[in-house]
Order: structure tokens, then C-alpha cells, then sequence
């Protein structure tokens, strides 16, 4: 980081904000507003303000994103879900440097803790271990204004008037007291130089989120926005905020998510489903923020901790139990994850043992509002979603199984680099779908021809294994499990009901797999005299594949 350069000439300092609405809150009782502003009828400007969260269903933009890395660099294809091309910087207390001078950070990110989208590229210096200490009684503005002035910005001069209480100001942040947004640049596009280019907030660390929290550390930038860990000095308590991005089309996905929350928050009232709940949300400086609990880690931060060995067969059905209560009350209730992978499944302690909860509902919508989800991750797309059909619950089955491959593995079972790689590596494993699953495809020629065979069928049949082999494990019931998890037809894919009555989270007695295993189409191998009494389903008949056509030398001589 540079250092702070000398204060400009007067000509370039950030104006007052005479014409520019202040932030609306959502939960008065905890963030109080004078009762002599209008928080919800802001005065009129050309700059855009974020309206207030709606409680019914609106049409969102569906956003389409390429695949991603789980190494966490740059992809050869594009962005993962959780990637920007610009991300926003990170300032500490110690680096001298302001809102607009800090140096964009570039993308190799993804998703984490607490709805949070993790950024493994984050230094641990730059962020600030600190316990909440004792609780702090609230100051009124006019009290800040008399005692702490000299530690308020000229912004913040004028926006702290908006509250009726202030627990935190963040005296000990390297604050920006000035804009050095050019003239040429429009000072309300970059949110009078509080917002990149893209629409992130520049957090800094120290600093103060509605005068309330306090950020200690950047733990997740993604495309939503990112997760800041902060002390809710109200309750002194350690929080996880998501701040949304500032464009328009980002906060129509975040105000989804919060109606989504909102409405698992309802089902959800014995709190027994291992969701994370939303506590609270609001809005400061026209982003929209939602407060979690914060957690240890994530299971993708596990697996890495893991040196990517992957995780004990006990822990990983631990694991899964606590996913399936997740997903049992949502296909109750018709409604879709959407998105579902180790970095939305977070860990937590209940007693000595960890338990998980899953997160990040920005995607989630209920059956018949949308025909597919509007974000996913590629490595854990379920065939119909490839193929452009309408999807069910049964998507978060398929992710599931991709899910406790990558526990076992410590790596992802099925990983292409796009949408056509992604079905082949689906195809090598698990062999060609039947033709039903085909029917009605809209996007079948980006996979098959007229006859329904894959275009890459010649790699498909180079490279074809069995998911036996992939898993290498010594447990048929998992194997049965996962496979179950995976089938083709949404219609005869496991469901969670059924799933807690497997033999696999039933623990029962656990038969080793047969050196020759199973093959693609679900029949025994050679070399087992019989099949475990695994659990009851239809198996997919084996499909024939086209004979390679093979031109015959010709004999030598007259």
C-alpha cells in the first residue's frame, strides 16, 4: 500500500451531502432514526437509492456465471460464482491510505463462512483478533458532535445526524477525509468515493458499519458483495454482516435472498432445520447488509485444513444428517437451494462434537416462481440443469452426492471447465443417460446429436471409469449412497425421506466393495458372489453404445 499522500487543494475535497438520501433501516428497534427525518421518502436525486426489502415475490434477474477453480486461481474459462474481476480493496488502521486510494485486488476468490463468500488471498495481518469486551452505553449525535468531532469525517459530520443512537465510531480507523475522485468521474456513481467501480463498499478495518459495528476483518468477497466480521457493540457480540454490492441488478439478488430468509425464518421456528438464520438487516450508504451469527469455518476451509485427504467416513455421515434436515424442509415446503457445495455448509460446536448448517440462500427460490436456479456452481450441476429443464428439489440431492464425494475424495468428483466438459466428465463416471432424461432438453444439441449420442463420445469412451473406482471406498453402503444421489432421473433420485432410511446413515454393518465393483450400469461385478442388501431402487439399464468403425488393411501381394 502507498502511503497517504498530502490533503489536496480545497477545490477537491468531498462536498457536503445537501441532496444525497441518507440510509433507510430496516429494524428500528435496534437501529433508531430521529423521528423528525423521513427514512423511507428520501429527498430527490440522480443517485440511486436502495428500496426497502419487499415481502412479496418479484421477478429477479437470472444471473449466468461460468464455472470456477476450487483451487482458488485464476480459471482458464472465466470467474466462479464467487469471482469479480475488480474486488474491493481491504484498508486497515495501519495502512495509511483512503477510501479511493486503496489498490484493487484481483479475482481468485470464492464462497465461505456464514452466507459468506470466502477470500482465501486475505492476509491474516489484516485482520484484527479482538474479544467483545464490556457493553458501551449509546451516545446521541448531538454528544458525539460535542465531544468527538475531530474523529468524524465531513461525510460523517452530516450523516450521523440521521441517528437517534451511536454505539460505535470507529476513532482508531484511518478514515478517508477527503475524495480524490477526479472531475471527470461522476461522484455519485462511485457513491461519493465509498464504492468501487463495481459496487463493493471499501470496507476498513476499525472502522464502523451504521455506527453500530465494528469491522475486524474481511472474511468473504464474492459476486454478491462481501462478508465482513465485525462486534455488534450493542450486544458485544461477534456478528457476520453481508454487505451487498450497489448495483441495482446485485441488490435485486440480495433483497431475494433476504425474502428467502425471511420465509425459512417462519418455517423454521423451532430452529432445528441447520439453517443459518438471518438476525437482522438494514441499509448504510445504499448497500444493503444482513447480520448472521458468525461461524468457525466452512466445510471447504475443513477440507483444505485437511491438506485435502478428505474427511473420516464418520465425520462426513455427521455431516450429511445435518444437511438432509436442511434439505427435508425445503422440498416440504417445494422450495430449491439452488446451491449447495462444501463453502455453503458451515461448521459449528454443539457439546464435543461439530455439527454443520447450510448458508448462502441468494439462489433459493420456491418451485413456482422460476424453472431453474439464479446462481449455481458448475462442479455440483445436476444434468437437467445442464440440459436447460425445469428443475426440482432433486437438484440439491444430486449437489449432496457430488458434495460427500469431494468430503471423502478431497477433491471434486465431476470437474469441467464449462458446461459441455462439465456432462462429460459426468458421462465418464456414471455412462450415458437414458434416452428419457433427453426428452424435452432444450439444450440437448450442446451435448448429443440426433440420436442422442454424446459429440464427445470418442473421449467419453477413452477415459470411462466407474464411480467404484473414483470413490475407492471400502464401504458399499456410502458407495450405494452416493450413487443413489446421482441418478440421471430426477424422478428416481433419492429424496431426503428416503435417504435417512439408507443403510449408510442407518450405520448398520458396513461390507467392503468388491475389488472388481460395480459397473456404470448398476449390475454386480464379476467377482462378487452377491449384492448387499443396499437400498431398494430402480437401476438404470445399461445404454449400448455405438461400435467404432474400423477400416480393415489390405493384404499384401498381386
Amino acid at each position: 500500500m502507498n502511503a497517504r499522500p498530502e490533503k489536496p487543494p480545497p477545490a477537491r475535497l468531498l462536498p457536503r451531502r445537501q441532496n444525497i438520501p441518507r440510509p433507510t433501516l430496516q429494524h428500528k428497534n435496534n437501529f433508531t432514526m430521529k423521528s423528525n427525518k423521513t427514512a423511507l421518502k428520501p429527498k430527490s436525486t440522480q443517485l440511486t437509492v436502495l428500496p426497502s426489502v419487499d415481502k412479496g415475490p418479484q421477478k429477479t434477474p437470472k444471473v449466468v456465471l461460468p464455472p470456477f477453480s476450487k483451487d482458488r486461481k485464476n480459471t482458464q474459462s472465466g470467474l466462479s460464482l464467487h469471482q469479480h474481476p475488480s474486488l474491493p480493496p481491504i484498508c486497515t488502521s495501519q495502512q495509511k491510505t483512503s477510501h479511493q486510494e486503496a489498490s484493487q485486488q484481483q479475482a481468485g476468490t470464492q464462497s465461505g463462512k456464514t452466507c459468506p463468500e470466502e477470500t482465501s488471498g486475505f492476509k491474516e495481518d489484516q485482520r484484527v483478533n479482538k474479544t467483545p469486551s464490556v457493553e458501551t452505553p449509546a451516545m446521541s449525535p448531538e454528544a458525539v458532535l460535542r465531544e468527538s468531532k475531530p474523529y468524524l469525517t465531513e461525510y460523517e459530520l452530516e450523516e450521523i445526524q440521521d441517528y437517534e443512537q451511536v454505539w460505535y465510531l470507529g476513532k482508531e480507523a484511518s478514515k478517508t477525509r477527503y475524495s480524490n475522485v477526479t472531475e471527470t468521474q461522476d461522484m455519485e456513481y462511485f457513491n461519493s468515493g465509498y464504492d468501487t467501480e463495481e459496487g463493493f463498499y471499501k470496507a476498513i478495518i476499525s472502522d464502523h458499519l451504521a455506527y453500530r459495528f465494528e469491522i475486524l476483518a474481511v472474511i468473504g468477497t464474492g459476486y454478491s458483495g462481501q462478508v465482513l466480521k465485525c462486534i455488534d457493540h450493542k450486544t458485544m457480540e461477534l456478528v457476520a454482516i453481508k454487505v451487498i454490492r450497489s448495483k441495482d441488478s446485485v441488490h435485486q439478488v440480495g433483497k431475494a435472498e433476504v425474502r428467502n430468509l425471511e420465509a425459512l425464518r417462519e418455517l423454521d421456528k423451532t430452529n432445528t432445520a441447520n439453517i443459518v438464520h438471518m438476525k437482522e438487516n438494514f441499509y448504510f450508504r445504499n448497500h444493503l447488509c444482513i447480520t448472521f451469527e458468525l461461524f468457525e469455518k466452512d466445510l471447504y476451509k475443513a477440507l483444505r485444513d485437511s491438506n485435502r485427504r478428505g474427511l473420516s467416513e464418520k465425520e462426513v455421515r455427521r455431516y450429511t444428517t445435518d444437511v438432509l434436515k436442511c434439505l427435508q424442509l425445503l422440498k416440504k415446503r417445494r422450495m430449491i437451494h439452488g446451491d449447495l457445495k462444501p463453502d455453503n455448509i458451515l461448521l459449528y460446536k454443539r457439546g464435543s462434537e461439530k455439527r454443520t448448517a447450510v448458508c448462502d440462500f441468494g439462489g433459493s427460490y420456491f418451485v413456482k416462481h422460476r424453472h431453474q436456479p439464479l446462481i449455481h456452481t458448475l462442479y455440483y450441476m445436476s444434468p437437467e440443469m445442464l440440459l436447460g429443464k425445469r428443475c426440482s428439489p432433486a437438484i440439491d440431492m444430486w449437489s449432496l452426492g457430488c458434495v460427500l464425494a469431494e468430503l471423502h475424495l478431497g477433491r471434486c468428483l465431476f470437474r469441467g471447465c464449462n458446461y459441455k466438459d462439465q456432462f462429460s466428465c459426468i458421462m465418464k463416471v456414471l455412462g450415458i443417460p437414458p434416452p428419457e432424461v433427453l426428452v424435452q432438453a432444450p439444450k440437448k444439441s450442446d451435448f448429443f446429436d440426433s440420436d442422442g449420442i454424446p459429440l464427445k463420445i470418442k473421449d467419453i469412451r477413452r477415459h470411462s471409469s466407474t464411480l467404484t473406482k473414483h470413490l475407492n471406498s471400502k464401504s458399499a453402503y456410502f458407495v450405494d449412497f452416493i450413487e443413489c444421489c446421482l441418478d440421471y432421473d430426477p424422478t428416481k433420485r433419492m429424496t431426503p425421506e428416503k435417504a435417512f432410511q439408507h443403510p449408510w446413515i442407518l450405520m448398520k454393518e458396513i461390507k467392503p466393495v468388491t475389488s472388481a465393483g460395480k459397473t456404470r450400469s448398476g449390475a454386480p461385478g464379476p467377482s462378487s458372489n452377491k449384492k448387499p442388501a443396499l437400498l431398494k431402487r430402480e437401476k438404470m439399464p445399461p445404454v449400448q453404445l455405438p461400435p467404432v468403425k474400423k477400416t480393415k488393411a489390405k493384404k499384401g501381394g498381386n
